[in-house]
């Protein structure tokens, strides 16, 4: 892992472990709200890969009633790289993680399941006036996420639909 000092001021902020644990925290939050269950520490993995993503943000489809196998079988170009994109976001996403965990962001339950920390606040207007739109989207298309992961069954078959394992 790089210092801060040795980043590309862009990298920096694309990257950085706040906004991307809060992100997560939003996938995880809205996953634990619709799925009613735990949510697999392996997927947040797939979280920014996904949403810091243009191409794919902007393909995932508008509802949930689009089921996750369907949309990649029609969907084919998002998968194209996906696997790399993982594995080049996979010490940014840790990062991030990690200060989700430090700031009570995020929380890791003792089944390693991640859910939502103790200080984790919601997204809102409000609270951050200074999103820029594309911002917004990113968060709201991790929303998103956390819904339509959780209507797609176990951590398994989102894996094999994205084409990459744990």
């Amino acid at each position: 892992m790089r210092t801060w000092t040795e980043r590309v001021i862009e990298e920096a902020y694309l990257f950085n472990p706040a906004f991307g644990a809060t992100l997560i925290a939003e996938t995880v939050s809205d996953f634990r709200d619709k799925g009613k269950r735990p949510f697999p520490f392996a997927v947040a993995f797939l979280v920014l890969p996904i949403v810091l993503h243009e191409n794919t943000r902007k393909a995932l489809p508008k509802s949930t009633l689009t089921a996750l196998l369907p949309w990649a079988q029609d969907h084919r170009e998002s998968l194209v790289g996906f696997a790399e994109r993982v594995r080049q976001l996979q010490e940014i996403t840790r990062e991030s993680i990690l200060f989700g965990l430090q700031t009570a962001i995020l929380a890791v339950e003792d089944d390693g399941s991640l859910a939502v920390g103790s200080k984790r606040k919601g997204v809102t207007l409000k609270r951050t006036p200074l999103f820029t739109d594309e911002v917004n989207e990113c968060v709201e298309r991790c929303r998103f996420l956390g819904r339509w992961f959780a209507a797609s069954g176990p951590a398994a078959n989102i894996f094999a639909t994205w084409g990459v394992a744990p």
